[in-house]
């Protein structure tokens, strides 16, 4: 298999690191719109470096494109006119009319074309669609807060569309099930035009009431992934603040369950071993194994349409 990766920022080193675990047999290639920092990301790395996209598909079965929103509806409709497999960042697009036309574009390939939610792969999402001790859900909760980056709200992107997005798609995954958006109301707070700081509360389809929370926060031991579900029998509860346990508490008695110790990335249980999983499923699915669990380009448009409904809500 011979993939390539565009872009070579946080998400594009990210990708690389996991490739490079995943399997020795993979050659990879990395383009980046700075040739000189592509050429010395392949020095220290198990990659070649090359100088143009052109150069790139012809040496590739599918790509990576790890470079910022505003750029992916230009990058995937090239991709998948040179016919190639399609594993792209979230947010889809900047705008749901480009999401659209790359959904559609999609669907007359016979290629595999993902979306890069990898929260869909955390450990603790695992255990959450397989657990049925709390019976049905009734009540969801979910905080997310990430440190700042220095490029947090590039081009078009704040903490709704670049952390939100994470969440939207993760509350239809857990459900099984698409957000009814005449019941939502969002709360954003500001800095210099942006969001860092937004809420979304609204209920799915079927009547689940749900919380989303994403925030920016410059101080590290706030950093943390929170879930709270209420469930007809019980009550499910995450915190990644303390490492390596989840509670559940059913008819009133507390159990309290250990993961594996993991390294923690910016305060994430398994940040690098969720990308690990998703590339390792999108790979499969390339090799026409059938893969339940990654996102595609249908996921992508659906979660971009609740994105931008609620970006345009007041």
């Amino acid at each position: 298999m011979k993939i390539g990766i565009i872009g070579i920022g946080f998400a594009g080193q990210l990708h690389s690191k996991v490739i490079e675990m995943l399997d020795t047999n993979i050659v990879y290639y990395v383009y980046d719109v700075t040739p000189n920092a592509a050429q010395e990301f392949a020095k220290a790395h198990k990659c070649q470096a090359v100088n143009s996209l052109e150069e790139l598909y012809e040496k590739i079965d599918a790509v990576i494109i790890a470079t910022p929103t505003f750029t992916h509806y230009n990058l995937v409709m090239e991709a998948i006119q040179k016919g190639k497999h399609i594993l792209c960042e979230k947010p889809m697009a900047v705008r749901l009319s480009e999401a659209e036309e790359m959904l559609e574009m999609s669907r007359k390939k016979n290629k595999i074309c993902a979306i890069g939610f990898n929260y869909r792969f955390f450990e603790i999402t695992e255990i959450l669609k397989k657990q049925n001790q709390i019976g049905e859900m009734y009540n969801i909760k979910i905080l997310i807060k990430r440190l700042f980056r220095n490029d947090w709200h590039n081009k078009d992107n704040g903490v709704l569309a670049d952390l939100g997005i994470h969440l939207i798609d993760y509350i239809t995954y857990l459900c099984n099930q698409s957000i009814n958006l005449s019941t939502c109301k969002v709360r954003r707070k500001y800095i210099e035009g942006w969001d860092y700081d937004s809420k979304v509360l609204g209920k799915t389809e079927k009547g689940i009431p749900f919380e989303l929370i994403a925030s920016r926060t410059k101080n590290p031991d706030e950093v943390q992934f929170n879930i709270e579900i209420v469930g007809t029998k019980g009550t499910f509860r995450y915190d990644s603040r303390k490492e390596t346990t989840y509670e559940i508490e059913k008819d009133n008695i507390s159990c309290k369950y250990n993961f594996e110790k993991k390294q923690k990335t910016e305060g994430f249980f398994d940040f690098t071993d969720s990308i690990l999983r998703q590339d390792e499923a999108w790979l499969k699915a390339i090799s026409s194994e059938n893969v339940k669990n990654i996102a595609t380009f249908e996921d992508g448009f659906r979660a971009q349409k609740a994105l931008e409904f609620f970006l345009l809500k007041k």
